[in-house]
């Protein structure tokens, strides 16, 4: 991979309350794991949809992994899904499921849904029912304020998203042909 492709990694943490925690907002990865047990966590959750798996997925998975003993996935379901991004997966919610338990670097694939969804959890419940010390996500993640990771209490991690790949740009990329 060329160096210029590869942005910066950030550690966020926050308090429940939307305030930063220790005064601090942003922690440049860069600066701070070189001594990888300090920033070690127990237990990370990586929420998505993975709809057709592809090698962006597969390096936020990879890298998220260097970072927690156990790496949970809260798959997004199908209802969530179209109304978060307003279209049905490609794959169903047990198809993604059964690819993402079939990687090895994962530990346990959770049902994230929406607040109504009766057996489906938020990332808020994840956090709480589970056990996880940090919320990891694609730098892509950043910007956006309205997901409901930042009243968890936990660090939130953000690794380098993959240029040049995602769901959408395949959708496209096969609705032209």
């Amino acid at each position: 991979m060329k160096k210029d492709n590869i942005s910066h990694s950030f550690i966020y943490k926050y308090d429940g309350t939307g305030n930063e925690l220790n005064g601090s907002s942003v922690y440049p990865i860069d600066n701070v794991v070189k001594d990888e047990k300090k920033y070690k966590y127990e237990r990370g959750l990586c929420c998505g949809v993975f709809d057709g798996l592809h090698h962006g997925h597969l390096n936020l998975l990879e890298n998220a992994k260097k970072y927690c003993k156990e790496l949970y996935i809260g798959l997004s379901n199908d209802k969530y899904v179209e109304v978060k991004k307003g279209r049905m997966p490609i794959f169903d919610f047990e198809h993604r499921k059964r690819v993402l338990e079939m990687l090895r670097i994962v530990d346990k694939v959770v049902e994230q849904g929406l607040n109504s969804d009766e057996n489906a959890k938020t990332k808020h419940d994840m956090v709480n029912i589970y056990g996880c010390d940090v919320i990891i996500a694609g730098d892509d993640w950043k910007a956006v304020h309205d997901w409901d990771g930042y009243d968890c209490a936990v660090a939130v991690l953000f690794l380098p998203y993959t240029k040049g790949i995602s769901t959408t740009s395949i959708i496209e990329k096969i609705r032209k042909k």
